[in-house]
């Protein structure tokens, strides 16, 4: 296999489209703009951010700074997958790269990505091992979504077993996983719309993971990567509560995807069960019923 990602670099003016989800974080997407400004080079590329009808003053926070990249705004609220999507229409790189606006680059990480697909074949997506800046690694990819991984969570969190979230250690090797978080996303264009983009149902959350899957269902596979460095303000960009609803309801309709009715049923019974006892924290019952609710009503929170 060829080594020298200079092959990718005939034929276009643009080889990457960087692009950032901007709601109502102007300096953090500024900060991540002024990153990938300062530190990728010899390779062409372009910076493309949707704002996601912020209604503040973002636009022109981000218009007043950088006026050379394609601003693009939504009249509303897409959410993280769609509003990637409408990105990707506006771009015109060979590659995607999806950055969460909550993302610093300390590095070029195109060389590393770009050598990656070129050494290796059937490659979907890449991300790397990102880290919050003080050295403390977190999230960035693992194993995808499945009745008994989420069984065996909620029976862990009733038992007060503590365990980390981070399914994939930090090693100095690239690591084949099931996917990988869309906060440092890199794909092929091409590969990105013949797969359809993410799904258009889930407003936020698991989007990520249920792309990857889709991928992996086509024979490609996801990898981490060392090299690039990424620091992940994590939660800098949602709130705690909107993130847990949202999350669940997003993976009750991933489960529901790829799962038969009845069995499907079960697991949002056994579910709910092994979430109950939350009830009990009486000072915050509304919070946590809305939390347990989205088991059943998941469908409330996607995309009509």
């Amino acid at each position: 296999m060829c080594h020298n990602y200079q092959s990718v670099l005939e034929n276009s003016s643009i080889i990457v489209s960087f692009i950032i989800i901007n709601y109502k974080t102007p300096d953090l997407t500024n900060n991540c703009i002024e990153s990938i400004i300062q530190n990728v080079r010899n390779i062409p590329y372009e910076i493309v951010v949707v704002d996601n009808n912020s209604e503040d003053n973002s636009i022109t926070k981000i218009r007043e700074k950088y006026n050379t990249i394609v601003l693009i705004e939504s009249h509303e609220n897409l959410g993280f997958g769609r509003a990637n999507n409408l990105g990707a229409e506006y771009a015109q790189g060979k590659f995607l790269f999806l950055l969460n606006s909550d993302t610093i680059v300390k590095n070029n990480p195109l060389e590393w990505f770009i050598k990656f697909y070129e050494s290796n074949s059937n490659v979907g997506a890449i991300g790397s091992y990102l880290h919050d800046g003080e050295g403390k690694y977190t999230l960035s990819g693992g194993k995808t979504y499945s009745i008994k991984k989420y069984l065996k969570i909620a029976l862990r969190g009733i038992l007060r077993i503590t365990s980390t979230k981070y399914e994939v250690p930090c090693e100095e090797k690239p690591q084949k996983v099931d996917y990988v978080i869309g906060a440092d996303l890199f794909i092929r264009k091409q590969l990105f719309h013949s797969i359809g983009g993410f799904d258009p149902n889930i407003f936020m959350y698991f989007e990520d993971v249920e792309l990857c899957k889709r991928l992996t269902d086509e024979g490609f596979q996801n990898y981490i990567i060392p090299g690039p460095d990424i620091i992940h303000f994590v939660k800098s960009s949602s709130t705690s509560q909107f993130a847990r609803v949202y999350n669940t309801a997003s993976l009750m309709y991933c489960i529901r995807k790829n799962t038969g009715s009845f069995k499907f049923r079960l697991f949002q019974f056994i579910y709910l069960l092994l979430k109950l006892p939350i009830l009990l924290r009486l000072s915050s019952f509304k919070k946590e019923w809305e939390y347990i609710s989205s088991i059943y009503k998941y469908k409330k929170y996607l995309v009509n």
